[in-house]
């Protein structure tokens, strides 16, 4: 059994496993809620603004109310996940508890502004400005993107396991398990590797603009954005995992090409071999015939006959005493008879 077919195995499998963490955590309240990809805290959003302020811009929808303040609605803090969102409070004590999550959904996009915006209540419609604004639409474009690479990457990786445990098998009849199922898993892992590591560079890259952009403006607007550490420790894992296998099948692949190239080799000088030794023997046979019908007429042959015994001792070496055999007999009755 081959070591490096049996260590892919092992890392594709943990790759796979994280990365359907990732695209399934936070489905279900009881799964994974805390593996977001982003938190963001709107308890204190616009509170005590003077509507002075450069990012937020304030419309008093009601001519009795003198002052730029706002309220947020039920939910204190949002967790936003690959397929969809989780909403909660803060109790008295700082910790979280958490109220609902929204239906998971494929090519799921989350727009903080737009959930400011619904949140923010009172006489005073709110509209945000500036860089802040950018956020949302970056953050739809590269959820749908890792989306879409997360699932390729899955699929590959899982369909990898399965052809992966196929190799292992065959390794265990034979040695080899052939360059057809290496170079077939070379590519699986490739694509899976590629596309977890562009899922993971996508939403890593706009998270952290996200979360840089939402915290600069903290002393406007009131929001506190967090990037999830856990579901980056778990997208960069199963990327590295992904890496190291197809590492590992690229090497694998390797050592299949050589033994099938060795094999190839041996069995074309197996051939060549084989032929040479059956235009031997029939040019000693048909020496031999001429010889015995005419020696005086065939003197060149006859030569030539007393050299091939050397020639067929040295493949009696390498292809038993048969033809030595013949070669012996041939030496013996092409003898030139004694003059009278």
């Amino acid at each position: 059994m081959r070591v490096s077919a049996v260590v892919s195995v092992l890392c594709t499998i943990a790759a796979t496993i994280l990365s359907f963490l990732c695209l399934f955590a936070g489905w279900k309240p009881d799964f994974l809620e805390d593996a977001s990809i982003m938190t963001l805290d709107i308890s204190k959003l616009l509170r005590s603004e003077n509507g002075t302020n450069t990012i937020v811009s304030y419309k008093n929808t009601d001519a009795s109310s003198g002052s730029a303040s706002a309220t947020t609605g039920d939910h204190a803090w949002y967790s936003v996940h690959v397929m969809n969102y989780c909403e909660g409070n803060f109790e008295s004590d700082g910790s979280k508890t958490l109220i609902s999550c929204s239906t998971g959904m494929a090519f799921f996009s989350f727009d903080p502004i737009e959930v400011l915006k619904a949140q923010s209540e009172g006489p005073i419609a709110v509209s945000f400005k500036g860089d802040i604004t950018t956020v949302g639409s970056k953050m739809k474009d590269a959820y749908k993107a890792t989306f879409f690479l997360l699932c390729m990457g899955l699929a590959a990786a899982a369909i990898e396991v399965v052809l992966s445990i196929v190799a292992v098998i065959m390794d265990l009849r034979r040695p080899i398990h052939g360059t057809t199922i290496s170079f077939i898993n070379l590519g699986l892992a490739t694509t899976a590797f590629l596309g977890l590591g562009l899922a993971s560079g996508i939403i890593t890259g706009v998270m952290i603009e996200a979360v840089k952009k939402i915290n600069q403006s903290r002393a406007e607007t009131g929001l506190v954005a967090a990037k999830g550490d856990k579901f980056l420790a778990m997208a960069w894992a199963a990327t590295g995992l992904m890496l190291l296998a197809t590492c590992l099948w690229l090497v694998d692949y390797s050592v299949e090409r050589s033994i099938a190239r060795a094999e190839i080799e041996d069995m074309y000088a197996n051939r060549a071999m084989e032929r040479n030794m059956r235009l031997r023997r029939r040019t000693l046979e048909m020496g031999q015939f001429d010889v015995e019908q005419d020696p005086v007429a065939h003197p060149t042959k006859v030569q030539a006959v007393h050299h091939y015994p050397h020639r067929l001792d040295t493949c009696e070496h390498n292809h038993g005493d048969m033809i030595s055999g013949v070669s012996r007999a041939a030496d013996v009755s092409l003898q030139p008879a004694p003059a009278n």
